[in-house]
């Protein structure tokens, strides 16, 4: 991502020297491309460091995990999950 912005960056200061309005808005094209790829790539990032067992909400996520650790290591682990999140809402 560094790099994209320091390309927005430059693209950004010749667009300030420039002053030829076709030019100009050729060059502004190419820099709304480059900060539409890198918000992409931003997205992008934020979704593969959100790990996958989150997909079907905490509380499944939660039931999954203590399956597993039961299962692989045969343990009988109970929890209680509750939530104010309706509080929150109102």
């Amino acid at each position: 991502m560094g790099p994209a912005l320091s390309a927005i960056r430059i693209e950004l200061k010749a667009l300030e020297k420039e002053s030829d309005i076709n030019k100009l808005k050729q060059n502004l094209n190419t820099t709304v491309h480059t900060v539409d790829k890198t918000f992409q790539h931003i997205r992008e990032s934020i979704s593969n460091l959100r790990p996958v067992n989150l997909n079907n909400g905490l509380e499944n996520a939660l039931i999954n995990y203590r399956n597993f650790i039961n299962e692989s290591f045969r343990k009988n682990i109970e929890y209680h999950f509750e939530t104010n999140i309706d509080e929150l809402d109102n």
